[in-house]
């Protein structure tokens, strides 16, 4: 498993890295105020990838192992019904965002000038939603070379058509956002080449859908109540004070990206693997065996928070110095998640997805309560407090489910 995990680790830290220079010179260049136009662009493309069908890619990738193993064909079922339930979400909701786009934006922002981002936001989320299925076909092949190679592509390509941008003078947000939707439709159709054998022999298989919905609920629902807290942050600055400080806060959370994309790294080696050996002997092994080498990557991250402010300072300049406290608190809860986080996979190969919903709502709840309570007067700080809490939350509630399922004395009898 370490090997794989370097292989995919290097294809999203090469995604995370293209992604962090990009923000940093999009946040010299512009300043916080527009860096906040920016995240908050991102934040539409997070929170609606992860609705049209982002988060269904861990029954995906579930489904598809299970059945591949077998030998009998049935995976095709699993992509004919990623695809229609993709489209059944994505088609009407994209519709009804493009022509409500600017009511949307004067009902929340009480002006019209966000209607254009919450259009490129929707259109990008429907192609990346997309991208991540032909991702977790390679994935649930285990062909994680190919994955790791294609997974930065698109931010590859938008970094190579950066200097394009500046000669020609069209370098300003708007385009920015448009060269996003770009480069996703470009690297998704290198994408679906890859994974255009799969798609053609695609089924629809009704009894098999109502197996994979019944799944994906929860394991959808507990992704999307996720990326609630994590990516909702950046609008919610901005409706209780301004883009400015979403701006900063954004510039924190690109920092503190490198270490979440470890997380992502352990969670796509572990998921086909942890399907095909569900035994409780050894997910019991997996989990301390996984816990030894996740708390040695903690600690030798932690020295990190110690220089905080030197670091903001190098990365985006003297005009961002002021995030230090926040990226410390980001920082301190990302490497609480990488902890726990990738435990909770066990949830899926002991067949609980549920768990895991309830795992994320609890958190997201909390984070809500945190953002009401702190957000308007903190601003910043309350931002950081309350995602710091809620991945503890978090943590916490893993860490006694998994002792609950597999070592209490109910569990050993079982």
């Amino acid at each position: 498993m370490f090997n794989q995990t370097l292989v995919v680790y290097a294809g999203i830290g090469m995604r995370a890295a293209l992604a962090v220079g990009l923000n940093i010179l999009i946040a010299r260049w512009f300043g916080p105020e527009q860096f906040g136009v920016y995240q908050f662009f991102l934040s539409v493309v997070i929170f609606f990838q992860a609705l049209f069908g982002e988060s269904f890619d861990v029954s995906v990738v579930k489904f598809f192992a299970e059945d591949h193993a077998r030998g009998e064909g049935q995976e095709y079922n699993v992509v004919g019904n990623a695809i229609m339930v993709r489209l059944f979400l994505a088609v009407p909701i994209t519709l009804i965002g493009l022509l409500a786009a600017a009511d949307i934006s004067e009902l929340f922002f009480s002006s019209a000038n966000y209607a254009l981002v919450i259009r490129l936001g929707l259109i990008a989320a429907f192609l990346v939603a997309f991208n991540s299925l032909f991702l977790s076909l390679l994935q649930a092949r285990m062909k994680f070379v190919m994955r790791s190679l294609l997974f930065p592509l698109a931010n590859f390509i938008r970094t190579i058509t950066i200097p394009l941008l500046i000669i020609s003078g069209l370098l300003n947000i708007e385009s920015l956002m448009w060269q996003y939707v770009a480069a996703t439709l470009a690297s998704g159709m290198v994408g679906f080449w890859f994974v255009r054998k799969d798609i053609a022999r695609a089924r629809i298989n009704l009894p098999r859908l109502r197996e994979f919905v019944n799944f994906s609920k929860w394991s959808a629902g507990s992704y999307f109540v996720f990326i609630i807290s994590t990516s909702l942050a950046v609008p919610v600055l901005a409706y209780y004070h301004n883009t400015e400080l979403s701006g900063y806060y954004g510039a924190a959370v690109s920092i503190v990206l490198v270490v979440e994309m470890l997380i992502g790294a352990v969670m796509v080696v572990q998921l086909p693997k942890l399907s095909s050996a569900p035994e409780p002997d050894k997910l019991r092994q997996y989990v301390l065996r996984s816990l030894r080498i996740l708390a040695v990557i903690v600690l030798l991250l932690l020295p990190v928070l110690l220089v905080a402010r030197p670091l903001v300072v190098f990365i985006y300049g003297a005009e961002f110095a002021a995030i230090d406290g926040v990226f410390q608190l980001l920082l301190l809860g990302v490497l609480v998640s990488l902890l726990s986080h990738p435990l909770s996979q066990v949830f899926y190969a002991l067949n609980l997805p549920h768990l895991t919903f309830f795992t994320a709502l609890a958190a997201t709840v909390i984070w809500g309560l945190c953002v009401l309570l702190l957000v308007p007067g903190q601003g910043l700080i309350g931002a950081g407090i309350a995602m710091l809490v809620s991945r503890v939350s978090t943590a916490l509630i893993i860490a006694y489910l998994i002792w609950r399922k597999l070592w209490s004395v109910q569990a050993q009898s079982g």
